[in-house]
Parts: structure tokens; sequence; C-alpha cells
């Protein structure tokens, strides 16, 4: 899409342009980009590749390419993200913005557009941050909750459910000054929507408190919470409450009502994430051939180096702790009168 930002900017530096609507992405010249200036010597953030491709093919629209020609094909000036993003999300077509440019004559200028431009543009956000901005777009601007995602390249549900959540989280704290704001964001937005389903505000901020205290699970809160909604009256949903309070009472002793976490299974942790991981590679690579399927797993390749590192760290922490807890224990024990 046309973008004033940019069309400012060329101005700005006396370039003159033509937007051209539908420019065919084999009539770019990828590798010389990819050789010459892919983020001045950087490599590709693969992260925000396959982010925007996700986006493109919910609907996103981003600004436009700035090329200019070089023989009888398109170089790129700025936007090689965007084109990986294209061809992964099998878009034959963009737009661009077509720069009167000539590279031997006017190496100078492209050089300046080529380190300038993403300061105009400004570096694609992080995730996080793209959520924080599409939520002020909603809450300031009156955007629905689509468009803001559209403008962000995000998914719409990330969106409703991060707005949903933080409205859950007002909720708690307007009925629950003993809570703080810390406590009801770590739950985080899936264990939130489910607190915030249960109807009656006392009963919702006492599960959310029996959730702190006990560090339940999504799982187990999902589980509390039906059980609150299915019961027939209030008193049934106080008694509720009261039972899952008995029943945790030593698991609320052990997180030290909740400041600390319970000691956790690293075999479970591996087998939730990486379920996790499958479902969501599963899903990715549904209708993809064989080169998109390579490029993708070779991404989330790092991701999971990395999750066996931390795992490897946390087994071996375990093996340490029976130890630590029987030297502990002998100390005591020598110093008992």
């Amino acid at each position: 899409m046309k973008d004033s930002r940019y069309e400012a900017f060329l101005k700005r530096q006396g370039v003159d342009w033509t937007y051209a609507a539908e420019v065919p992405l084999a009539d770019i010249d990828i590798d010389a980009h990819a050789k010459d200036n892919i983020r001045l010597g950087q490599p590709l953030d693969q992260e925000t590749v396959l982010r925007y491709a996700l986006a493109i093919e919910e609907g996103a629209e981003f600004p436009a390419l700035l090329l200019y020609r070089r023989g009888a094909r398109y170089a790129i000036a700025n936007g090689m993200h965007r084109v990986e993003a294209y061809q992964l999300a099998k878009q034959p077509r963009c737009d661009a913005y077509i720069l009167n440019l000539d590279a031997k004559v006017d190496a100078v200028v492209l050089e300046r557009i080529q380190r300038t431009v993403n300061i105009v543009e400004g570096k694609a956000p992080s995730q996080e941050e793209a959520i924080e901005q599409a939520l002020w777009l909603v809450s300031h601007l009156g955007y629905s909750d689509a468009d803001a995602a559209r403008m962000l390249h995000l998914k719409p549900r990330i969106i409703s459910g991060q707005r949903k959540a933080r409205l859950a989280v007002d909720r708690l704290l307007k009925g629950a000054p003993d809570l703080t704001r810390r406590v009801v964001e770590e739950f985080g937005v899936s264990r939130l929507e489910i607190l915030d389903s249960i109807k009656r505000d006392p009963h919702a901020i006492e599960a959310a408190r029996i959730a702190h205290a006990a560090r339940l699970t999504v799982e187990e809160v999902r589980e509390l919470s039906r059980q609150v909604r299915d019961a027939a009256s209030d008193d049934d949903c106080v008694a509720v409450l009261a039972r899952w309070r008995h029943d945790l009472r030593t698991r609320i002793g052990e997180t030290a009502g909740g400041r600390i976490r319970p000691p956790a299974s690293p075999l479970r942790d591996a087998r939730l994430y990486f379920q996790k991981l499958e479902r969501a590679a599963n899903e990715q690579l549904e209708g993809r051939s064989r080169s998109d399927m390579l490029q993708f797993l070779k991404q989330i390749r790092r991701t999971v180096d990395k999750k066996i590192a931390q795992l490897e760290q946390a087994l071996a922490a375990e093996k340490r702790r029976p130890a630590a807890r029987t030297t502990t224990a002998t100390a005591a024990a020598a110093a008992a009168p």
C-alpha cells in the first residue's frame, strides 16, 4: 500500500518515483540484493519474515517496496524482509515505488536511502511491541481489533485476546486490593480469559486468589472455573472454592502462598513444550512445498536447541537439589540440642 512517510522521505531526498500497484516478484533480482545489502551486512531476521508471511496470509497490507532498475530487472532499495515474506506466502506480485535512479550514477543517493529509510519506517517491532501499538490504536483511536491487527501485521485473535485479558486484570484488581497488578498479569492471557468467564466478581476474585496461591496450571484454572460456573447457587460456588482451597493447602504451603513457584518436572515441561511445537509446525507446514518446509524447520531448529539447553540446565539443577536438602538437614540435626 502507499505510504506517505516514504513519499515525504523520497521528496526530501529529491528522488523521482512512480507507484506500481502490481510488480511480479519474478522481475525482482532478489539474489543480487541478498548478496549486496541485507540490512547492510546483517542477515535476515527469519522470525520477522515468518511473522510477515503469516500476516500476509491473514490479509495484512504492507508499505510498498522501494525498487529501482538494474538492467532488465528491479533491485531492492528497501523491503527485503517483505519480499521474502511474499515469497513464503506464495504471493506472485506486490506493489512498489519505482525510483528513477541509476545504480552507477546515483550510488551515493541509493546508499543514503538504504541506510536511512528504516529510520523512517521504524525497525520492525517485536511481537510484544506490535501488540502494544495495536492495543493503543484500539483504545485511543477507536480501531477495531481486526483493523489494528492488520496495521501491525498480527492476527486479530491476538489483539482481542490481549484486550480481554487487560479488561480482566482491571476487573480483578478493582475488587481485590490485596492482589497486585504484577501478580494478576502473571496469570497470562489464557488464565485471565478463563477466570473472566466466572460471572460474579467475588467468585472470580477468590478463584484468582486460589490460582495464584497454589500456582495453578491453565488446565487446573479451567477446571476450577468450570466447577464454579456449573454450581447451582452462590452458596454452592462458595463451597466449591472452599473445597479447592482446602484440597490445595499443602501445595499453597509449598509455594508460600504464591510467592514462589512449586517444584516443576523438567520432563513434563519438555513434553508440553514439544507437543505445542509439533502442533504449530504441522499447522505451518500443511500444504507447503518441500523447500518451504525446509526453510521453516531450519528456522525453528535454533529455538529447539535453545530449549534443549534450558532443559539440560534444569535437570542438572534438579540433580543437585537432593544433595542440598541433605546437607541442610544434616546441619539442622547437628545444631539441635
